[in-house]
């Protein structure tokens, strides 16, 4: 990684690299790329500097650092990444501009294996310089995001932490968290009470599916694409699919994915998409990144099954 500071360690020369001035969005590609290299590389002084001036005076946020580079992921660095725009766009402050960083999560597949970055702050904070730079940074493995979005993110999950596996991660700037235990017991009786009644042969996994990473129970299903579009295409209610195709592998808000057969490594899903009551808004298969989605509609183009 070049030095993109100045001699008085302004961001000034490396946070235009960030940005894009014809359409002003900060690139996430080139965030992450940062943050993995000084923190694989071991400067901490680089990837103190990534971050806002206001963040680097929080208590607490040199050992953070300590701690990041310790647990960062091996191999981040060396990927290049794809030009990735956020979604944020800019604005003004008394005719000040300000562009954000904001991202929920970035999905990265290093070497087959599927990380998650979050992200926040101000690559351009023209009325409050002190803000412009990262306000967190957070990059997890499949398993440590998937639990992530349950207990940290899910409505109630902040009225009661005292169960949930280490996930309150309200005061942290930087988390590298990987290899952890994802807690089937809690998952269970906190998220799918319904399965307490079940046999207990099946475990909790993490899966990336569609883009995102899925607390994932294998129940054995066996369900064929054609089936899963055909009969799903039938009925009204997430209910009306267990009854055809028994539980789902995993939820994800008011989405539903059920693991289809095949018969190669490339593995498809079925992810039915309902509404806050359960009712079916669309269906389609989609792969582990979400790069070939076929919905319901275009399927039946397609199928002999079903017109």
């Amino acid at each position: 990684m070049k030095d993109r500071m100045n001699a008085d360690n302004s961001y000034a020369d490396f946070r235009d690299e960030w940005n894009d001035y014809h359409s002003p969005r900060p690139d996430a590609g080139k965030i992450i790329k940062d943050v993995m290299t000084a923190a694989e590389s071991g400067d901490k002084e680089k990837l103190r500097k990534l971050f806002s001036e206001e963040v680097q005076q929080k208590d607490g946020f040199e050992e953070q650092l300590d701690e990041f580079i310790k647990n960062v992921p091996d191999g981040l660095a060396e990927l290049e990444y794809e030009k990735d725009r956020l979604d944020s766009g800019w604005g003004t402050d008394n005719g000040k501009l300000t562009m954000p960083i904001t991202r929920h999560y970035k999905q990265i597949n290093c070497n087959g294996k599927y990380y998650y970055a979050f992200m926040s702050g101000y690559a351009k904070c023209e009325p409050y310089p002190e803000k412009e730079g990262l306000s967190y940074f957070y990059i997890f493995d499949e398993a440590a995001c998937a639990a992530f979005d349950y207990w940290e993110l899910s409505n109630g999950a902040k009225d009661d932490t005292a169960n949930a596996p280490e996930f309150d991660y309200s005061s942290h700037i930087l988390i590298a968290r990987k290899d952890i235990d994802l807690g089937l017991d809690e998952y269970v009786t906190r998220y799918r009470p319904y399965l307490l009644g079940s046999p207990p042969e099946y475990e909790l996994t993490s899966r990336s599916v569609d883009g995102n990473a899925w607390l994932f129970v294998d129940f054995g299903n066996n369900v064929s694409a054609d089936d899963f579009m055909n009969k799903s295409h039938e009925v009204k209610d997430i209910n009306d699919i267990r009854d055809l195709f028994g539980f789902e592998n995993g939820i994800l808000r008011n989405d539903y994915c059920y693991e289809l057969a095949s018969d190669d490594e490339n593995k498809q899903y079925g992810i039915v998409s309902c509404d806050a009551s359960g009712r079916i808004s669309y269906c389609y298969i989609t792969d582990a990144e979400g790069s070939e989605r076929v919905f319901d509609d275009e399927y039946a183009e397609n199928s002999d099954g079903r017109s």
